[in-house]
């Protein structure tokens, strides 16, 4: 009930200066694409990777994928920013 009802953390996104990967479900049902969008779009400088046929627990369901959009986010996005 906490996590439904609590702020969103939209402003702090926005103002947050470091880099930063949204990797998500496609089959999110607490957290769906529409609010994923959202999250990526309160940060322009965030990378978002949509995890297909993963619900919410994407470490847990599709960690190969998750390791897989870590790792092209680490070399391509995080180490190659100035």
């Amino acid at each position: 009930a906490w996590a439904a009802t609590r702020p969103g953390g939209y402003d702090a996104l926005a103002a947050f200066k470091g880099p930063v990967l949204i990797a998500s479900g496609a089959q999110d049902p607490l957290c769906p694409p529409a609010l994923q969008q959202r999250m990526a779009a309160a940060q322009p400088a965030a990378h978002w990777r949509e995890i297909k046929r993963c619900g919410h627990f994407v470490p847990l369901e599709a960690s190969g994928q998750l390791n897989n959009a870590l790792r092209f986010w680490l070399n391509e996005a995080v180490y190659t920013t100035p």
